[in-house]
């Protein structure tokens, strides 16, 4: 599990966060006041995915704070552990919202544990159908300060020495421009090299240069590659050497070098109709699926009853002629056959009752979509009447015509 919390301004205009009772959760989170805990809310696809209820905590690594470069830098340099801090959450309501998973927090709690300003964002949220802040700019970005001509990082996932002479030389310029130190200044400085100036403004560059050869562990920073060796035993070491580095740098943030200003843009307007039409359309499915069965179900019980009293004619023939008179016949006769319709019922809810989880997660697996299905005990005690009526009234017009028949005729 690696959700995506995203922090909300409290006083937004354009927001509304209600639960299915219509409380304002965002209240919840600015009135939410304990020592160590952050207030959490989930949408009801988290509550029913990860059986979260209001009131459970749930612990969180945070991967993508500010400074999370410079962490790893100060705890390789120093010996230190690279032992991750555990925020602790607190879920104070769920959104009634069924599409996609949904983790909301405020931006000031947001921005408290990335180490951004109090009032840095990273999202526009607008309720005009086409925002122009969005529509009419393209902008380009490095969340690694990492300003390459191509969009990814590139390295090798398998064997180095299976690349061709060009990616290995590849890898070699990548490393370089992110470890290998030339100058202090202007584009020679890489950006290792920046980052550690930047904490230890006094080193020199051979100083640089040593602390990032020990936070890759290597014995040599200046990797080479020469294509026109006829030995490219050494040319794949520090191809490999190289290639390490960089994954190591990738692991941090990700491969991605360029990042659009507009990641993605979400309508909760489109989302909204989505999941009303997807609803309505699995809920007529299942209403003409259920129409059908119904009918073939009654049409079933109505046969067997008449079978099961045409079956014990002679049974009900020989008990008249003993004198038993109809109620205690009734009996009997109900004694054996009414549990067993009670149970059948009582099996098919049970049914019922297990299929719907495994539709919906089958739903929610592959849509992301949290269908609001539901077996109600409305639902139930309807269909048990139904089912006994039928089967009432078709064993008392079957047997008031038995009764018309004599014991003595039904017995030859």
């Amino acid at each position: 599990m690696k959700p995506d919390i995203i922090g909300y301004n409290s006083d937004s205009r354009n927001i509304s966060i209600r639960d299915a009772a219509n409380n304002d959760l965002l209240k919840e989170l600015s009135s939410f006041n304990e020592n160590g805990v952050y207030p959490l809310i989930v949408n009801q696809v988290v509550a029913y995915k990860y059986k979260y209820q209001v009131g459970d905590t749930i612990d969180f690594y945070i991967n993508n704070t500010k400074d999370r470069l410079d962490q790893k830098l100060l705890n390789s340099l120093n010996n230190l552990s690279n032992t991750q801090k555990i925020y602790k959450f607190k879920i104070v309501g769920i959104n009634n919202t069924y599409i996609n998973e949904e983790w909301i927090t405020l931006q000031s709690i947001a921005n408290s544990i990335l180490g951004l300003d109090a009032n840095e964002y990273n999202g526009i949220i607008s309720n005009n159908e086409a925002p122009l802040a969005l529509s009419n700019v393209l902008s380009l970005y490095a969340i690694n300060d990492y300003w390459s001509a191509n969009n990814k990082i590139f390295y090798a996932t398998n064997e180095v020495a299976n690349l061709s002479d060009s990616e290995k030389q590849t890898i070699i310029n990548i490393y370089r421009q992110l470890f290998y130190n030339i100058s202090l200044s202007g584009i020679n400085i890489s950006l290792f090299a920046n980052n550690i100036l930047r904490l230890y403004p006094q080193l020199t560059n051979d100083d640089i240069n040593n602390k990032i050869a020990t936070f890759l562990g290597l014995s040599n920073l200046d990797l080479t590659f020469n294509s026109s060796d006829v030995d490219q035993t050494l040319n794949n070491e520090n191809a490999t050497k190289a290639n390490a580095a960089i994954k190591k740098f990738v692991d941090i943030y990700t491969d991605e070098a360029l990042n659009s200003l507009l990641v993605n843009a979400v309508s909760q307007g489109i989302e909204e109709e989505y999941i009303s039409q997807a609803s309505d359309t699995v809920n007529q499915g299942m209403l003409i699926i259920l129409s059908i069965s119904f009918v073939i179900s009654l049409t079933i019980l109505i046969m067997v009853t008449s079978m099961i009293i045409t079956e014990n004619e002679r049974n009900i023939a020989i008990l008249s002629i003993l004198g038993y008179i109809n109620r205690e016949k009734l009996l009997m006769f109900f004694s054996i056959y009414v549990p067993i319709v009670f149970i059948s019922i009582f099996l098919s809810m049970l049914v019922v009752w297990l299929f719907i989880p495994v539709f919906l997660s089958s739903i929610l697996s592959v849509t992301s979509i949290l269908l609001p299905i539901s077996l109600n005990f409305i639902h139930i005690l309807i269909a048990f009447g139904i089912v006994s009526f039928v089967f009432a009234l078709t064993c008392i017009i079957s047997w008031i015509i038995q009764g018309r028949i004599k014991p003595i005729i039904l017995l030859k």
